[in-house]
């Protein structure tokens, strides 16, 4: 993980027309949940978009979590994750700063899903309690260490604190499947670019990272 230094900016008029949606500040339960996934109002899909093309850039195409490529780079699909599920928090569905880009093994049902990550709640998001490291309002790094590759890629993971800890068992960081592909991204950065381009793409096709 990474300390992300800002978040998806989302023009006012935006937000304003996302209010405006049933008053959806105000609204409890499932619905604003429903605004979300099935909402055909433009500044819903433009929000999202905002969220998807910001993420990127600010994220370098990694998911906010295990740390691997998403997107065309790392042909992994990308998810728009709620670091506090909207389902228990949905009062914060539409904040930027509760939101990153995970890839699908990560936000999937099988590891953070519904997982509720907050500790104690504030009606200020800033001051609420998170059991796990936000990439946003913590720095990794006092938290978490990824040993081995090199800056960019982390191989292995070690918890250096409780919510570090935390972060690494229930997001299941430390797994061997994901410790496998951070080493394989890690191996194809390092070695690539020395290839002969016909030794490339070969490689590229045998990792899915053919684009042709």
């Amino acid at each position: 993980m990474r300390q992300f230094n800002t978040h998806p900016r989302i023009e006012d008029d935006i937000l304003t027309e996302i209010r405006n949606i049933n008053n959806v500040g105000k609204v409890k339960g499932p619905s604003q949940g429903l605004i979300w996934e099935k909402s055909q109002h433009g500044c819903v899909k433009a929000f999202k978009r905002r969220i998807l093309e910001q993420g990127l850039v600010i994220q370098e195409s990694r998911c906010a979590w295990c740390t691997l490529l998403i997107g065309e780079q790392g042909r992994r699909s990308i998810h728009r994750d709620h670091i506090a599920p909207k389902q228990s928090y949905p009062q914060w569905t539409f904040l930027p700063k509760n939101l990153v880009l995970a890839c699908e093994y990560c936000n999937g049902f099988a590891v953070k899903s519904r997982l509720d990550t907050v500790r104690r709640c504030d009606l200020d998001y800033d001051n609420t309690d998170f059991w796990l490291v936000h990439p946003y309002l913590d720095d990794p790094a006092i938290h978490i260490e990824f040993e081995g590759g090199d800056r960019t890629v982390g191989i292995t993971v070690v918890g250096k604190t409780d919510k570090g800890r935390w972060t690494i068992i229930n997001l299941q960081l430390d797994s061997t499947g994901l410790t496998t592909e951070r080493a394989k991204d890690f191996l194809y950065l390092r070695d690539s670019a020395s290839l002969p381009s016909n030794y490339r793409s070969l490689l590229d096709k045998a990792t899915g990272r053919d684009k042709s």
